[in-house]
């Protein structure tokens, strides 16, 4: 599922921003400068009605509506708008979507603008879902995709959510084979892997690693997935590594284990963790989605950086996934050379009450020129 656009408006630090993504998509910058800001903008608009504890402290980690305006000020409506292309496999087809989100203290959280392929729910008709049952649908062959509005209390920000939910019927055989909340759909083509810094509790980190490994075990009971994993580690760590699961007090646990010494390592106690974490994940993303990872270069050397984002890129390439990386490092940058003409760069600058975003493009030389810059300077 790829994401073409992120436009945000008085969103945290951003007062007016528009980002484009190709495949390859890094976005690097100073400290505090926004970078996961606009990793937070795309979760708040594909995960808004999360009820899942680790996701909201990560991406919901203010208390109150009023910490997502610009500068606090309550006087101000936040937009977020995400674009991009959502892959329907009950009727194979790629369509084009537009989720517009707009947050406000007097109104909520209110889902607008809604469009997938031929099919869109304006600002009004939204709203007066609350009120009369509106549907909104259009005919794709011998399938009809319909838009039904519905509203709750948000879990977070104890105010009203209106979004919508999308349903899609077999005309022919009479068959309703999908109905589920909008972003709920497209947020199972997205993949995100938080720094771990990310945490603003030691509690919800350990929460996410207990989460990530259960997860992680699942998946390893593929026989694909684990050989691969244990493929993929072995190229970017030089040595045969395999990935195996065993019972601990009575409780499955995988760990990883390097042939060449005999050593074995837990998760815990590796900083394999977010190799592993990112690896497993990508393998198991369906097709044409999105992987959203930050800080990929927390806890390696920089050799162990751009093996691990070779290994990376040609998973992305084979899967065709699309990526989106936040990071400080310039060894993650320089990796993406013989892909880049598929690239695109923000660079961040923080000021006073804003972020200046400067566009590279793909241009790699360029934005390196500017990592040496704000070094000497």
């Amino acid at each position: 599922m790829p994401i073409n656009s992120l436009i945000l408006e008085n969103f945290k630090i951003f007062r007016n921003a528009t980002f484009k993504f190709k495949k390859y998509n890094i976005i690097t910058g100073s400290n505090d400068s926004g970078k996961s800001t606009i990793i937070h903008a795309i979760l708040t608009s594909l995960k808004t009605l999360t009820s899942d504890p680790i996701v909201r402290d990560v991406v919901f980690s203010f208390e109150n509506i009023e910490d997502i305006i610009h500068n606090h000020d309550v006087e101000k409506v936040t937009r977020i708008e995400v674009n991009g292309s959502l892959p329907l496999n009950y009727i194979n087809e790629n369509l084009d979507f537009s989720l517009r989100l707009r947050l406000s203290r007097n109104n909520g959280i209110i889902i607008t603008d809604v469009s997938i392929g031929n099919v869109q729910l304006q600002d009004k008709e939204v709203l007066q879902a609350t009120y009369s049952y509106i549907i909104k649908e259009a005919r794709i062959g011998k399938y009809i995709i319909r838009l039904i509005p519905h509203h709750l209390q948000h879990t977070v920000f104890n105010v009203k959510v209106f979004y919508p939910r999308i349903s899609i019927i077999n005309v022919d055989e009479g068959l309703l084979l999908l109905e589920d909340a909008f972003p709920s759909i497209i947020y199972k083509h997205v993949c995100i892997i938080p720094s771990l810094r990310s945490f603003i509790t030691s509690k919800s980190k350990l929460d996410f690693l207990d989460t990530s490994s259960s997860i992680i075990i699942k998946l390893l009971e593929q026989p694909k997935i684990k050989y691969k994993v244990s493929q993929v580690l072995t190229s970017i760590f030089g040595r045969e590594i395999i990935i195996d699961v065993k019972k601990v007090k009575g409780f499955d646990e995988f760990y990883i284990e390097d042939l060449s010494s005999g050593n074995r390592f837990s998760l815990e106690s590796s900083s394999l963790a977010q190799i592993l974490y990112v690896i497993v994940h990508t393998l198991s993303l369906p097709k044409n989605s999105t992987l959203i990872i930050e800080e990929p270069e927390v806890h390696l050397h920089p050799k162990m950086q751009r093996k691990f984002m070779n290994e990376l890129l040609k998973l992305c390439n084979e899967n065709d996934l699309q990526l989106i990386i936040t990071t400080h490092s310039e060894y993650i940058i320089k990796s993406l050379d013989n892909v880049r003409n598929e690239v695109v760069i923000y660079y961040l600058e923080r000021s006073r009450d804003n972020v200046h975003i400067i566009n590279f493009d793909s241009n790699l030389d360029e934005v390196l020129k500017k990592f040496k810059q704000d070094l000497e300077g």
